[in-house]
């Protein structure tokens, strides 16, 4: 095999592998379906029939996060994404697919309204970002906000994971 074309195999299952390991996580075991009106506690947390889930794969700021519009105005980042999220979920019925307890014990799940991904709507819509150690499923969108400099990439914010980080939680 032709030195490139085993570097770009290689390339490839690297690309893909942590993907794999992800999917494999969030089917085993059988997921729990949950059905319901849901209310936005955060960005990225939900509440559904009383359970509450994280969306996978995404991470929202934290309420409290300051972040900076274009024009250099100070704004609570977190209280934005929890009222886009808000908006997204409606009032129609959400259908939710609950994994069980993620890395740090909270319970993780993917959301639906409809057929739409609410966790992939966030990200695609600037409000979260992609949670790349746990996933690559929505690296694009979190790619095209940037791009198209949507919700937070309009100015300046800080990843949430750095922001509790610095802020000790």
């Amino acid at each position: 095999m032709a030195p490139v074309l085993r570097l770009l195999l290689v390339a490839l299952a690297l690309a893909v592998l942590p993907q794999g390991i992800a999917a494999a996580q969030m089917t085993a075991p059988d997921p729990e379906r949950i059905d319901g009106h849901a209310t936005a506690l955060s960005g990225d947390r939900i509440r559904i029939n009383g359970a509450e889930l994280a969306l996978y794969g995404i991470d929202a700021p934290e309420l409290g996060q300051t972040c900076w519009t274009a024009r250099h105005r100070e704004y609570d980042c977190g209280a934005t994404a929890r009222e886009m999220l808000t908006r997204l979920l409606g009032s129609d019925p959400i259908t939710c697919w609950s994994y069980g307890a993620g890395s740090d014990t909270e319970e993780v799940g993917r959301c639906f309204r409809g057929t739409a991904d609410l966790g992939g709507i966030m990200v695609m819509r600037g409000w979260a970002r992609a949670q790349r150690g746990l996933s690559h499923r929505y690296d694009a969108a979190e790619a095209r906000a940037q791009m198209d400099r949507a919700g937070m990439w309009s100015g300046t914010s800080e990843a949430p994971w750095v922001w509790r980080a610095r802020n000790g939680q």
